[in-house]
């Protein structure tokens, strides 16, 4: 016959490994919850960034002025200007426009 001995350490050590591994799953799981929550915020962000960066180079290559564009696109003046002036150092190239305001 075989005989197990069991003792109150032996338990405590078992329930402690168990709880480490749990504690580790869960923040595993709040970590990529965590990670795609700011992930999906970030490409939101990114893509309003974009429309609007291609919406004020349209205005722009029309000839409206910057204090119009934000008018119509009720947007803050000073992100306006911001993207007109690196509108004006790379022309009308919207890559270069997004890559100039990233900088």
């Amino acid at each position: 016959m075989l005989y197990t001995q069991f003792n109150m350490d032996d338990a405590l050590e078992v329930r402690y490994e168990e709880g480490v591994e749990d504690g580790i799953e869960q923040g595993m799981e709040r970590g990529i919850e965590q990670g795609i929550e700011q992930g999906i915020r970030q490409g939101m962000e990114r893509g309003e960034r974009h429309l609007l960066v291609h919406l004020v180079c349209g205005k722009l290559q029309m000839g409206e002025a910057p204090e119009k564009i934000a008018e119509d696109l009720l947007t803050d003046r000073e992100e306006i200007d911001r993207i007109c002036r690196a509108y004006e150092e790379c022309g009308p190239e919207e890559a270069a426009v997004l890559a100039r305001l990233e900088e």
